[in-house]
């Protein structure tokens, strides 16, 4: 019986996979099937749906048509970037580039701006494919209403790392209107029981980006370590219209 019930399971991510590079852009999620059976591996087939269903939705959010011009009201531009500090020495604080590498001795912060009013949503994907939702700390939206640098975590806390090694990534979805399919995943995923059944390993990186215009100077932000210190740094600054979806990933080694 349980032979069985493993073969509906592999029958049923199969499917899973099937529909994600069916209906998503395939060129840009050409590494989801892997990461959506790590999932299953890991977490169950449920989590692996919820998986699923985030990286669909990432996947058709195309941005701007190129050679068509954008009403002044549909654009959006955000600033974003990950912040590391390299071990205990706060000498050591820069801007994390995309495959850079961070080990357990270090620290990161994500730094977060926007234009205009906008809904907000980042979360983090550790290497296990566990989901870590990091704005909005509760609830399923959050409301920016400032352009002022946000800061996750908040003033001189820093995030770090586990012991599970791997690719990691952060995501984040910027838009003029609430997405409410995405709230309800997010829901979903804070309803999950983080219990591992199997300990598995991302090693390739799904980089969703829907923007039509990027910057490396965009304003200023004021990072602050334990220490007392304050780092300023040029975050880098992206436009789209409607809504932003960026990633930024590391190695966790």
């Amino acid at each position: 019986m349980k032979r069985i019930h493993k073969i509906l399971k592999s029958s049923l991510l199969v499917l899973i996979v099937i529909i994600v590079t069916s209906c998503a852009a395939l060129p840009i999620l050409q590494a989801v099937p892997a990461l959506v059976d790590l999932a299953g591996s890991a977490f169950g087939f449920q989590y692996a749906k919820t998986v699923t269903g985030i990286f669909s939705l990432l996947g058709n959010m195309d941005g701007d048509k190129k050679g068509e011009p954008v009403p002044e009201d549909k654009l959006i531009s955000v600033e974003f970037d990950i912040v590391k500090q390299l071990g205990t020495g706060s000498s050591s604080v820069m801007q994390l580039k995309d495959g850079d590498v961070l080990t357990s001795k270090d620290n990161y912060k994500i730094v977060f701006s926007a234009s205009r009013p906008c809904y907000a949503y980042i979360f983090q994907i550790d290497a296990t494919t566990k989901i870590d939702i990091l704005l909005p700390e509760e609830g399923e939206r959050y409301d920016v209403t400032k352009s002022e640098p946000i800061y996750a975590p908040a003033g001189d806390e820093w995030f770090y790392l586990d012991e599970n090694k791997g690719v990691e990534h952060v995501y984040l979805i910027a838009s003029i209107n609430p997405i409410l399919e995405l709230e309800d995943l997010l829901k979903s995923v804070r309803g999950t029981s983080w219990q591992m059944k199997t300990k598995v390993s991302v090693q390739k990186p799904v980089v969703i980006n829907t923007v039509t215009e990027k910057s490396e100077h965009g304003g200023e932000a004021a990072v602050k370590t334990k220490d007392g210190k304050v780092y300023k740094l040029d975050l880098s600054r992206y436009q789209s219209a409607d809504k932003v979806c960026l990633t930024r990933w590391f190695k966790h080694e």
